[in-house]
């Protein structure tokens, strides 16, 4: 109810709102870099953005610069440059910047990333270069620290000028090629629109109260997304469904561990993004969260350079609601967040609209054309009606496309789920074994055959189907060790279960092989930390 009072709110504020005007849009290059060029021309193409509009300029190449240099090397020849094409504006004889005329500055891989923090007494922080720049025309003499960002929360984003908000976006990752593929991907999702799976790590280790990632989801499933919220300690691991994430927010790992391995899924469109304080702080490393996920094709997501301070970083539920409200990337990354000339960054085409392509035009293109993504958006219409009351309708409408449908396991299990809440075990079992089937051999339903075979094991006498299902995946996957340590405990358990000692011995064998890994392990590991500590 709340998220619907919303979208009447902001209907009622922002009835002059007007979308983001292309030939206002100017595309930041490094002269130095070849490839930094070609990506601009590619983005100026593919947005209809007039060439003119395209700035390159000898910028420094480093992705950490002083704060000299960031005014003297980038800031003086970027805004030489701006005023040259009229964007900006300098009072006569004095070097401070009046006005502008930019809808959104984009800066492309090769510019530099954040200002390297100056020594003093007091702990200080390296804001992102393109925080800072937000930050230009704002009218406030000292500039030292974070700046209230007055586009926070704000309902009509057209505000900005007015403001004195120069909006920035910045195209980049950790390769060239990673940014190609993921502005491709927004094209794609603005033709067919944001369809898959939503996923929430919350991890109530730490985050107990803010609530955040619970907004987050709740709009998320007001929006009809089938959703798996992860509330472990951890991050969802091996054995987990993870098939087909449009949406991914989660809070708070180092690294992306498993989100790191080759096969990791995202679907094309996807927004993702990972709470943690150096998400960012370098484009250069997987380790990271942002660099991590747009090479997975993540469309956009949103990070830190530096420690932001919990309270000062995005805010995901407010950065979701704002795109199911109709704005752009770009602009929802203004209304998540709190302050500007500070740490946070927003990575992606801010002129990326997941929601563009309405659900009813997906709902109709199922009588077209399907592929392998298809299925979420009849799952999407299901929980809609199961929402609204109607668990029959929901299943009849499952049903009418179940078999028209390419291979759809997705769509199998959630007919297996309605059958569960309506009390019919038969047909609820029936669905989770074809779920199962349909699923095997594909490496992005590994988390849902185990999700599938934990309720077979649960609901069959004969543990023949789990046992084989999560056999397939552990031969396939035998070389894997992080993932083997995950699922090996579950596998054994089924093993015992349907009384198959063999298989039971082999689990045990391979877990004892870890184990004593582990203990050798330890007096090494026991000395490294001695180590640090001591430094």
């Amino acid at each position: 109810m709340r998220f619907f009072c919303a979208v009447i709110l902001f209907f009622t504020c922002a009835i002059a709102y007007c979308d983001i005007d292309k030939n206002k849009v100017f595309v930041v290059a490094n002269n130095k870099k070849a490839e930094s060029i070609s990506l601009a021309k590619k983005y100026a193409q593919m947005r209809e953005i007039p060439e003119n509009n395209i700035i390159c300029a000898d910028f420094p190449t480093k992705e950490t610069i002083t704060k000299d240099d960031y005014e003297n090397l980038f800031l003086k020849p970027l805004l030489s440059e701006l005023e040259k094409k009229g964007a900006v504006k300098f009072i006569e004889e004095n070097p401070t910047p009046l006005s502008f005329d930019i809808d959104f500055l984009v800066l492309c891989k090769g510019i530099p990333l954040k200002i390297q923090a100056e020594k003093t007494e007091k702990k200080s922080y390296s804001p992102s270069i393109d925080s800072v720049l937000s930050s230009t025309f704002l009218q406030k003499k000292e500039k030292t620290s974070a700046l209230k960002n007055p586009l926070y929360e704000n309902a009509n984003p057209n505000l900005f000028k007015s403001f004195g908000v120069l909006r920035i976006a910045r195209i980049d990752g950790h390769s060239y090629e990673d940014v190609h593929t993921y502005l491709d991907n927004t094209i794609y999702a603005e033709m067919h629109g944001t369809r898959g799976r939503a996923y929430i790590d919350k991890s109530y280790y730490v985050l107990k109260k803010n609530t955040i990632l619970d907004e987050a989801e709740q709009i998320l499933t007001d929006l009809g997304y089938d959703i798996s919220v992860n509330t472990s300690n951890g991050l969802f691991s091996f054995h987990e469904r993870f098939d087909s994430p449009v949406f991914y927010f989660g809070w708070y790992a180092d690294t992306p561990k498993q989100y790191a391995k080759d096969d990791f899924p995202l679907a094309k469109g996807a927004i993702a993004a990972h709470i943690y304080s150096y998400s960012a702080d370098t484009l250069a490393n997987l380790r990271r969260w942002c660099p991590k996920l747009l090479s997975k094709g993540a469309c956009a997501t949103i990070g830190n350079v530096d420690e932001p301070f919990l309270a000062l970083s995005h805010n995901f539920d407010k950065f979701m609601k704002a795109l199911s409200l109709g704005f752009s990337a770009g602009e929802a990354s203004y209304y998540s967040t709190r302050v500007l000339h500070w740490q946070t960054i927003f990575i992606g085409d801010p002129l990326y609209k997941p929601f563009k392509y309405s659900f009813e035009n997906q709902l109709a293109d199922l009588e077209k054309s399907q592929d392998n993504l298809s299925q979420y958006v009849v799952i999407r219409k299901m929980n809609l009606l199961f929402k609204e009351g109607s668990i029959e309708k929901a299943i009849a409408f499952g049903e009418k496309h179940v078999d028209t449908l390419p291979l759809a396991p997705a769509l199998l299990w959630k007919l297996s789920e309605l059958y569960q809440k309506s009390n019919n075990q038969k047909s609820a079992i029936d669905y989770a074994v074809k779920a199962g089937v349909a699923a095997s051999g594909n490496l992005d339903y590994d988390g849902l055959i185990f999700e599938i075979s934990k309720f077979l094991s649960n609901n069959l006498d004969n543990t023949a189907y789990p046992i084989r299902f999560c056999e397939a995946i552990i031969e396939r996957r035998f070389a894997d060790e992080a993932f083997l340590r995950s699922i090996l405990p579950i596998a054994k358990d089924y093993a015992q279960k349907a009384n198959n000692h063999s298989l039971a011995k082999k689990y045990s064998e391979k877990l004892n092989e870890f184990a004593r890994i582990d203990a050798e392990a330890k007096p090494a590991k026991q000395k490294e930390d001695e180590a640090k500590k001591s430094k």
